[in-house]
């Protein structure tokens, strides 16, 4: 019986470790944050920033954090975000939505998933203009309603 529970309990571990986790492993401590965004089609900067403030860094983190996993459509990213901590950077590939309410990006060999209005709202509170934001080849300012 002892033995039994042993192994029961090895393989529970091993499940909760090794289960591909739903949403992204985002790093702990982000110290500051590149923010690009692309014209779709041409590769043109749109925007590109570099966020320092904590509670600004924090909202763009909170928003990836609620990405779902998602099936991988092979798109040309549209822009980036790069997180750096004190000990690693990671990049973050973002993507055109190909669901209406959904939008996209690329992290750690996965894709993921959030809605437009958190996207769209969050790049909005650090002062990235509405009309900046590009998804597929669309302004979106007509898409999304204001909140």
């Amino acid at each position: 019986m002892k033995r039994w529970i042993n192994s029961a309990i090895i393989i529970a571990a091993l499940v909760f470790f090794l289960w591909p986790s739903k949403h992204p492993s985002l790093p702990s401590s982000p110290t500051e944050i590149r923010l690009t965004l692309l014209e779709p089609f041409t590769d043109e900067i749109i925007v590109e920033r570099l966020i320092t403030d904590e509670a600004d860094i924090q909202s763009i983190v909170r928003m990836l954090a609620k990405g779902e996993v998602c099936r991988d459509h092979e798109c040309t990213p549209i822009g980036g975000i790069i997180i750096s901590s004190e000990s690693h950077e990671s990049s973050v590939q973002l993507l055109p939505g190909h669901d209406g309410g959904k939008y996209e990006f690329r992290y750690d060999e996965k894709t993921f998933a959030v809605s437009k209005s958190l996207y769209v709202s969050t790049l909005v509170s650090l002062g990235i203009a509405r009309e900046d934001i590009r998804l597929d080849e669309y302004l979106i300012t007509e898409k999304i309603p204001e909140e």
